[in-house]
């Protein structure tokens, strides 16, 4: 199976709707800001940007650790199906991730009243481990640990 294995239309869609849909509520959120009075107004875009990623990351952490402990299925039953095989969640994980920061992330990461080295080195090393585990190799533990690793120390006690 290729890294591309899982770009098929549905997946590009979804991926493409979740980066345009954050790029929309961004701008819509930084105009809105701008326009009224208080501590939001003195950096608009990133209060939106933190508004917009918040609810993101609830949907990627839930969905992440409600696999992570959901009982495994049937055939991710041995260590080998869960490193080799192919896992829906992680893959639709990664889609997800990979849209939001290609199209709305990143590109926002750019803008000069927001941008710094080391968050432009976060979301670059994000979307390269969305990419790497639409792989079949990581597909079914990475994702779940790091939701699961989002929450705090308690969760990644536990072995995929």
């Amino acid at each position: 199976m290729t890294i591309l294995a899982d770009l098929s239309w549905p997946n590009l869609a979804l991926g493409l709707g979740v980066g345009l849909s954050c790029q929309a509520a961004q701008k819509l959120l930084e105009a809105g800001l701008s326009r009224t009075n208080g501590w939001w107004s003195k950096q608009p875009t990133f209060v939106a940007h933190q508004i917009v990623a918040f609810p993101l990351m609830l949907y990627v952490a839930s969905v992440g650790c409600a696999a992570w402990f959901s009982p495994r299925p049937a055939d991710h039953g041995f260590p080998d199906e869960r490193i080799f095989g192919h896992d829906a969640t992680g893959s639709h994980l990664a889609i997800v991730l990979l849209g939001a920061l290609l199209i709305w992330d990143i590109p926002l990461t750019l803008d000069p009243s927001i941008y710094s080295a080391a968050s432009m080195g976060h979301h670059v090393g994000l979307a390269a481990l969305a990419l790497l585990s639409l792989r079949p190799f990581v597909q079914y533990c990475a994702p779940r640990h790091s939701a699961a690793a989002a929450t705090g120390p308690r969760p990644r006690t536990r072995v995929c």
